[in-house]
């Protein structure tokens, strides 16, 4: 079994005893736990991070190696200061990071080099009892997308904590068609949000900073972005998709809050 060789206490030298250089699941497995994907395609190992904030700052920086190229093709982007910043925001100033890895993908033309493929982070809060989880956010290799990895991240943190309801901030019909599969009905696309939706985005809003542009009626937020998040349009064909095109400008950076129960309660 390979270990790890420090050279202090918050930062090591990756390789093993034998001078091999280490697989980077191999050394984030120290603070993480495992966790089950079960895809379209099979079932892929995940890592689990509580607080990854509190990570040493060389293993935050080997997160980004790893994935941050998976960020970049995911959304269609190029190499960019602030879009890095952007992505080390969303993996590490959250509450719950979880990673993916594929044995047989590499970026090395010809070797099968273990990788990240897709990470998924959140942030949970309370409202009156209520346990609500956020999804910071999802990137999945183009390789793996339209494989359920968004299905498969859903179901396994629901499935690990006793949550009432999860939320999200999109643009993307993508999104909201992966939630209707997992969760059945999201407000406000398939069904009117309740009062209890209602107030929950609201605090959710405030939480976000979404501050006069959002409307916590029809839970629709005009222009927060600026632009449309991804390079290309989301290439996707369905009621949702349909319904969203007629009250989104995504190209002026319209998005809106999605809410969906994860159980009846």
């Amino acid at each position: 079994m390979e270990k790890i060789i420090f050279k202090n206490p918050d930062g090591f030298i990756l390789k093993d005893k034998g001078g091999k250089t280490m697989n980077p699941k191999i050394i984030l497995r120290k603070w993480a736990k495992k966790v089950i994907l079960e895809t379209k395609v099979g079932k892929f190992e995940s890592l689990q991070i509580d607080n990854p904030s509190k990570l040493p700052v060389n293993i935050k920086q080997l997160v980004i190696n790893e994935f941050y190229p998976v960020a970049l093709t995911a959304f269609s982007q190029n190499k960019s200061e602030q879009f890095q910043t952007d992505v080390a925001k969303h993996l590490f100033d959250v509450d719950i990071l979880m990673l993916a890895f594929n044995d047989n993908a590499g970026y090395q033309k010809g070797k099968n080099v273990e990788r990240g493929i897709a990470f998924r982070t959140y942030t949970s809060f309370e409202v009156n009892g209520k346990k609500i989880l956020y999804v910071e956010g999802t990137a999945v290799d183009p390789a793996f997308q339209s494989k359920g990895f968004y299905q498969a991240f859903s179901k396994a943190i629901i499935s690990s904590g006793n949550y009432d309801y999860v939320t999200s901030r999109t643009q993307n019909p993508v999104v909201i068609t992966a939630m209707t599969k997992v969760f059945g009905q999201v407000a406000p696309i398939n069904k009117k949000p309740n009062k209890e939706e209602k107030q929950i985005c609201e605090i959710l809003a405030r939480r976000l900073n979404m501050n006069g542009e959002y409307n916590p009626q029809t839970l629709l937020c005009k222009g927060i972005y600026g632009r449309m998040l991804t390079g290309v349009k989301p290439c996707i064909n369905n009621a949702i998709s349909k319904k969203m095109n007629r009250i989104l400008e995504i190209e002026k950076g319209d998005c809106l809050l999605a809410i969906s129960k994860t159980k009846e309660n």
